[in-house]
């Protein structure tokens, strides 16, 4: 993460190979772009190993954890309640 308060783009992806993988990118890139350097996935859907998108928004580091929310209209995706916890651990942040 940036500095404090810094706000960035994720997205979260789920296949059938790999499980769920994070992606923590620069608000200068669209979400859609970032899904289909990382994990093959277009505006046509999924692509193969069944990799789809399960969560996008923007994260930034807040108070000691690092907040997401908001949503991708790229790829009709929104920030989940856990993915708070997912990348504030991801990070070491203590609960």
């Amino acid at each position: 993460m940036q500095a404090m308060g810094h706000e960035m783009k994720y997205i979260v992806v789920d296949s059938e190979f790999y499980g769920e993988r994070v992606y923590i990118f620069s608000d200068s890139e669209s979400h859609a772009d970032m899904a289909q350097k990382a994990a093959g996935i277009s505006d046509r859907g999924p692509q193969p190993l069944y990799t789809k998108v399960v969560a996008a928004g923007f994260c930034a580091a807040s108070h000691g954890k690092i907040l997401c929310y908001g949503e991708s209209v790229s790829l009709r995706a929104k920030a989940r309640a856990t993915d708070s916890d997912l990348l504030s651990r991801l990070f070491g942040y203590d609960d």
